[in-house]
């Protein structure tokens, strides 16, 4: 989702900036700010478009995804899966609630997932393993919901061969300060900074529905959102904060 995607960079204008004192963003995170700092807002985020980023969440660093499909207790990741050849995965509206339906069964029971959304030709997810499963669990869920949705899809369409990229990305959310809650986000903003919607709410295919109450996926564990992110439980201040602007220092770190 960036100035965070290179698409979105082309496809929107540049951020609004505003210098008046606001509540800091201290308020949301246990990181100090300055009441002066700038404001920084995105479009169409259905009326909340100020909000707090601080310098110090920015990274120091680049760190690539690795390539690998692992996965440890205890630990967070952005996965990420695109299409073969950067193609599309999704054709229509029963695809996206086909693969859905694919993720109930084949990562609910294995995973904690805490954000998801569903772009036209990759798949956002933050997750991680449940405490009663093991990695190799997961690794054959993963596979199991990659190869049966895309055997669907080339039955349907009378084609053959892979429909994904061969391995999906598996990165693991550091502990700098803040990392894991803007990854939240970043996975959230991804339509609306696509251009796909005017609205972050808009997108019918990522897990913003569940966390605004508007469609019950039973994916995301939102009380596991809540003790690690503090992921708010009120609508409204969910809004507000999913209205962040990702920072520009953070785009090479959160692109896959």
């Amino acid at each position: 989702m960036p100035p965070i995607l290179d698409l979105a960079a082309q496809l929107l204008p540049s951020y609004n900036t505003f210098s008046r004192p606001a509540r800091s963003w201290a308020d949301y995170r246990s990181c100090q700010d300055s009441p002066t700092t700038p404001l920084k807002t995105i479009a169409g985020s259905s009326g909340y478009k100020r909000k707090w980023w601080h310098e110090s969440l920015v990274p120091p660093l680049v760190t690539p995804y690795p390539c690998t499909m692992s996965i440890t207790h205890g630990q967070l990741y952005h996965v990420y899966t695109r299409g073969n050849n950067r193609q599309r995965i999704f054709f229509s509206p029963q695809h996206y609630f086909y693969f859905i339906r694919k993720m109930q069964i084949q990562l609910v029971p294995v995973a904690d997932v805490l954000a998801w959304c569903l772009m036209p030709n990759h798949v956002h997810l933050l997750l991680q393993l449940k405490k009663n499963r093991e990695p190799q669990e997961f690794s054959t869920h993963y596979r199991v919901l990659l190869s049966s949705y895309s055997r669907g899809i080339n039955k349907e369409r009378g084609w053959s061969g892979s429909l994904f990229q061969q391995n999906s990305k598996f990165k693991p959310l550091d502990g700098r300060k803040g990392y894991p809650y803007i990854c939240f986000h970043y996975i959230h903003q991804n339509p609306l900074r696509a251009g796909l919607v005017q609205e972050l709410t808009a997108w019918p295919y990522s897990s913003i529905q569940e966390y605004v109450g508007k469609r019950p996926f039973g994916i995301v564990q939102q009380q596991v959102a809540a003790e690690l992110l503090g992921i708010s439980g009120e609508v409204e201040q969910f809004l507000q904060e999913s209205a962040l602007v990702i920072p520009e220092q953070w785009k090479g770190v959160l692109q896959a």
